[in-house]
């Protein structure tokens, strides 16, 4: 219900500016995407853990944010791995979710 929701959200903002916030153990990555395509890519888990779970996959042009310096997304899509997804909040122009991960932030320009 949560990723429905989630995807549903997202869709709606097909050819915004999005801006990606992940936390992760006190690190916080940003990076802009002009948002194309949004994917959920079911995905078993394997025995070894070497391939992830289930993936939202945000697919556009993007830009890492590093410090005061920016550098392309190297494969135009932004790729979060769903496990353990839990504390989704939808408002109008933002959203954000925990997964087992870290926690996201993703909000759009309008």
């Amino acid at each position: 219900m949560e990723t429905e929701q989630l995807i549903g959200t997202l869709n709606n903002w097909v050819s915004q500016q999005l801006l990606i916030q992940k936390e992760e153990m006190n690190d916080l990555d940003e990076t802009f995407l002009t948002l194309e395509d949004v994917r959920y890519k079911p995905q078993p888990r394997d025995t070894e853990d070497y391939m992830e779970g289930n993936t939202l996959q945000l697919s556009g042009e993007g830009l890492i944010l590093e410090g005061q310096m920016t550098a392309s997304l190297p494969y135009e899509s932004y790729d979060i791995p769903l496990e353990g997804l839990e504390n989704v909040m939808i408002a109008e122009d933002n959203l954000s979710f925990d997964t087992a991960r870290g926690r996201y932030r993703i909000a759009f320009k309008r």
